[in-house]
């Protein structure tokens, strides 16, 4: 299989930042009140607790991971703190056949790689942070936060960019007309 992904006719809307940052929570409010599908990906990783399988990941155990031309199969695949992480062009593929666009949570290097890998990928790509104190009042352990701090160097143009450390239901409201016309 090349490694070309043919047009889909979608907007694929990534969302990307540090751990604690509000990622999936505000992926899965996105999708509610815009009704954008969430893409799910596959994760070696065990769940957290308050986590469930087929939300924030499909969790499998390392032996499922296609190992013969990987990179002809994932539209991401990143290693990162001991585990795999991948959504495959498949997945993308089935709900771009449904949907107009679709939400993605993924991690800053796979997102450059992505657009290095599929340049006519039409991605609308946002970056939530959070400050290192509202991290922590979340639970997110400093290892984790030290461990973010190796990919915060990465420079991406985002398109939007949203600070996540207050309750501004103004700001999530703008993005949300700005997804909702893409």
């Amino acid at each position: 299989m090349p490694n070309v992904l043919k047009p889909l006719f979608m907007k694929l809307i990534t969302i990307t930042g540090p751990s604690g940052a509000g990622k999936d929570t505000l992926a899965r409010m996105l999708s509610r009140v815009t009704n954008t599908p969430v893409l799910c990906s596959f994760t070696t990783r065990p769940m957290r607790e308050g986590e469930k399988n087929g939300r924030e990941h499909y969790f499998v155990p390392s032996c499922v991971v296609p190992r013969k031309n990987m990179l002809a199969y994932f539209l991401a695949y990143r290693q990162y703190g001991g585990y795999e992480y991948w959504l495959t062009l498949d997945q993308l593929r089935a709900v771009a056949k449904c949907a107009p666009r679709a939400i993605y949570v993924v991690d800053a290097e796979s997102l450059v790689e992505m657009t290095a890998r599929f340049p006519n990928l039409d991605i609308f790509s946002i970056y939530i942070s959070a400050s290192k104190e509202t991290r922590l009042a979340r639970g997110v352990s400093e290892e984790r936060i030290k461990r973010d701090e190796v990919v915060a160097d990465i420079e991406f143009p985002y398109d939007y960019v949203y600070e996540n450390d207050d309750d501004s239901s103004d700001v999530f409201m703008e993005l949300v007309d700005m997804v909702r016309n893409l």
